[in-house]
């Protein structure tokens, strides 16, 4: 497997040996084993080799020649990171800074500045701003004011089943009313004949 990596984005943390996991149908694991230490100019790429196991599955192996997928590299971890979903951060002209909607324990949204970190897999890593084990707003966040009254959106739906199964069960009443007041009519007509 070759990849190339643009010369903009290469990372000193980049070396043999890394993790890799090569995406085409299905996630495969592997490991960088070349990293070309020239860069191509005009295309300002540096060329990668990763070796990743193909093992037939039902006879058939994953990968054939020319397939193309993409590949993510693990230069890093950052444990006991405060990350949260992509959505809910709405994100400066800079990019690095945003803002972020926690609803406190009243269920009143309040809006808090962040700084944000690496994005990975719809996840951004919050570096200032929150501590870990807040609410946030992933929908509906975009435009609402300062210390405004929300609902969980599990609450509500809830409610909204709860709702649903009494009306269910109200419905279920009056139809064996109606039931009850047909039979009642047949009765009566069966005694006037």
């Amino acid at each position: 497997m070759i990849a190339s990596v643009s010369s903009a984005g290469r990372d000193s943390r980049l070396r043999v040996l890394l993790r890799a996991s090569f995406t085409s149908q299905g996630a495969i694991s592997g490991r960088v084993t070349t990293i070309n230490q020239a860069v191509d100019p005009a295309r300002r790429t540096v060329e990668i080799w990763c070796e990743i196991a193909n093992p037939p599955i039902g006879g058939q192996r994953r990968l054939k020649g020319g397939d193309f997928g993409s590949l993510a590299i693990t230069v890093g971890a950052a444990r006991r990171s405060v990350v949260v979903p992509v959505a809910a951060v709405q994100f400066a002209e800079d990019g690095k800074k945003g803002t972020v909607m926690v609803v406190d324990d009243k269920n009143i949204a309040h809006a808090k500045e962040v700084g944000t970190g690496e994005t990975v897999g719809g996840k951004v890593r919050i570096v200032e701003g929150l501590n870990g084990g807040e609410t946030v707003i992933v929908e509906g966040g975009y435009g609402l004011p300062d210390k405004t009254e929300v609902r969980n959106k599990e609450e509500k739906e809830e409610k909204d089943a709860d709702k649903d199964e009494k009306g269910d069960k109200d419905d279920e009443k009056e139809k064996d009313d109606k039931k009850g007041e047909k039979d009642n009519k047949k009765e009566k007509e069966k005694e006037k004949k």
